[in-house]
């Protein structure tokens, strides 16, 4: 019997930025639907719900406002650039 250590898989998460196209109040549902492959309305339903469940989905509507970025944002570079001097 072979030990053999467990398999890693890469992981690559998805991109998720607010989008302006089908966005309703700051595409934050539109943005995470695309990002997820999924319709956007089904995220909306479910923040819907978790703002009628003691308001937690307007509190998680309010922070991914604040953190997603906004379509005409650079995306990050990758590396930082040394300047010589």
């Amino acid at each position: 019997m072979s030990s053999i250590g467990p398999l890693r898989l890469p992981l690559v998460l998805p991109r998720v930025q607010r989008v302006e196209d089908d966005r309703v109040v700051a595409g934050v549902c539109a943005g995470i639907g695309r990002a997820l492959d999924v319709d956007a309305t089904f995220v909306r339903l479910a923040f819907a719900l978790f703002a009628f469940a003691s308001g937690a989905g307007i509190v998680a509507y309010m922070g991914a406002w604040a953190l997603l970025p906004a379509p005409s944002d650079s995306p990050p570079r990758r590396g930082r650039r040394i300047a010589a001097r």
